[in-house]
């Protein structure tokens, strides 16, 4: 972040002002042009082509023309001046002052930025356990789980498999284009499930399929046909599906399908006791 704000700075104060600039080319311009109109009959006047009734009137012009040239060179002269003035005091006094305070800001905001990353993540997994606790029916003794996800799942499973079969009997241009839609809704389910839509990493794993499936569907239609092209994205797609709700899983709850972390932490246990034997 300090870097960040440094090069802001750095841009700010080594911007020429718009409007110094087209001062300076007009000054440019209007000594070019009173120079082209006194110049010609000085001459004239001077090689006796013609008399000198307005000579003194031709000087002058000339003499403003070149006033105003070197107040254009001198004007921008002092321009560059002071901004290499600027910036020397920049980078000799200033920088070196400001340079401490935007770590110190940087580091702030670091910390600033993990403490909300594990906000919400307690908030996520306070929700996870409050969806994960069984609903208490009319006899306390009887526990009714809740399966909504489970019924989504499933439904979801049906139309997915039916949309291959669909697409296997009748293949058309518009197979990249289901494809596509069909990681997207899978996407939303997972996400929808863990409630992630305010991580930005969440958001990560839906770009993905929606730059490479039409291009790679396309291509492996060329390839190797329409069939083959369905049964593997169809296998990309329950792979996509175990990756995506594995890390969602793992980065609510801090869990793994299976169990597996538990496994993994029994192995790390198991390792140390190895050692020291």
């Amino acid at each position: 972040m300090a870097s960040d704000v440094t090069s802001k700075i750095e841009r700010k104060r080594s911007r020429h002002p718009l409007i110094d600039k087209l001062g300076i080319i007009s000054m440019f311009l209007s000594a070019l042009y009173l120079m082209y109109l006194s110049a010609p009959p000085l001459i004239d006047h001077l090689t006796g082509k013609i008399d000198d009734t307005n000579f003194q009137t031709d000087l002058i012009i000339l003499l403003l023309g070149t006033g105003v040239m070197y107040s254009a060179f001198a004007f921008y002269r002092r321009i560059i001046f002071i901004e290499y003035s600027i910036n020397s005091a920049f980078e000799q006094v200033i920088y070196p002052r400001l340079e401490p305070v935007l770590r110190e800001v940087a580091e702030v905001q670091a910390g600033l930025d993990e403490m909300r990353d594990r906000m919400e993540m307690v908030n996520l997994n306070i929700d996870q356990l409050r969806k994960s606790l069984p609903i208490q029916s009319a006899n306390p003794n009887i526990h009714t789980p809740n399966v909504t996800s489970f019924l989504r799942v499933v439904v979801l499973v049906n139309i997915s498999t039916a949309a291959f079969l669909f697409l296997l009997q009748y293949t058309r241009g518009y197979i990249p284009y289901v494809l596509t839609v069909m990681y997207i809704i899978w996407w939303i389910e997972i996400t929808y499930e863990f409630d992630l839509w305010k991580i930005s990493r969440a958001w990560g794993w839906i770009f993905p399929p929606i730059l490479l499936i039409p291009t790679l569907s396309i291509l492996m239609d060329i390839l190797w046909g329409a069939d083959k092209l369905i049964g593997l994205m169809a296998l990309g797609l329950v792979v996509y599906a175990s990756a995506y709700y594995t890390w969602c899983l793992y980065r609510v709850q801090q869990a793994l399908p299976f169990d597996l972390h538990l496994r993994l932490r029994e192995i790390k246990d198991k390792v140390p006791k190895i050692r020291s034997r």
